[in-house]
């Protein structure tokens, strides 16, 4: 009888267990986000507001001459730790969860990081960015990655699990995905919204294979 009392207590108790998980996962996952964002704005405050993205090369050692992203916002953080979101697939090849947005400087460069920029990668343009607030800097990065690109957490498509393609892994947080915005507020949504988000500088749209009109 004890034993049949604790079995449904177990049973009542372990949703609420679960739950508590899920939570405490998407609030740490915010807050290493925001630590990422602070750092990506002192790296736009001591390099012309530029931050880049490479593309197309073999992912590199982290202390390779050519740097991505992640490298090069580390010493701003300096945490390694914070690169992995709680919720996400672990995916040993790449030991980074978020992505940076760089659709637009990837679709004017033509997918060429030698029009792109003269660095052989993708400048993110702080500058450019018309509505910081609704401005998409990062988010999980829900998609196979391929460890053959240079720095294959620039994303150039859906990662946000949005567009539940065959490559997306659900959203982790109970259905939700966490984004960084590029006024550095982070919040949570189960589906894109067009009026409270974008991925481009000036316009106020989705991905897509070309800028909006």
């Amino acid at each position: 009888m004890v034993v049949a009392i604790l079995a449904i207590l177990a049973g009542l108790l372990m949703p609420a267990i679960s739950g508590a998980r899920h939570r405490a996962q998407a609030a740490q996952c915010a807050h290493q986000l925001k630590q990422l964002g602070y750092a990506v704005q002192m790296y736009w405050n001591e390099n012309d507001e530029r931050l880049v993205a490479y593309s197309g090369r073999p992912y590199p050692d982290w202390y390779s001459a050519t740097q991505g992203w992640a490298r090069l916002i580390f010493p701003y953080h300096q945490n390694l730790a914070i690169y992995r979101d709680p919720g996400c697939k672990t995916l040993p090849s790449v030991p980074i969860d978020y992505y940076l947005n760089i659709l637009q400087p990837y679709i004017e460069g033509g997918g060429d990081p030698g029009v792109g920029s003269k660095t052989g990668g993708f400048l993110l343009d702080a500058r450019r960015i018309s509505s910081p607030s609704t401005f998409i800097l990062m988010s999980e990065d829900l998609g196979d990655r391929d460890p053959n690109d240079y720095d294959p957490t620039n994303e150039v498509s859906d990662r946000t699990g949005f567009s539940h393609t065959r490559t997306t892994y659900p959203p982790p947080h109970q259905g939700g995905v966490n984004l960084l915005f590029a006024d550095l507020h982070v919040a949570a949504f189960r589906r894109f919204e067009t009026n409270q988000m974008t991925y481009w500088y000036e316009k106020g749209a989705d991905w897509a294979v070309a800028i909006p009109p």
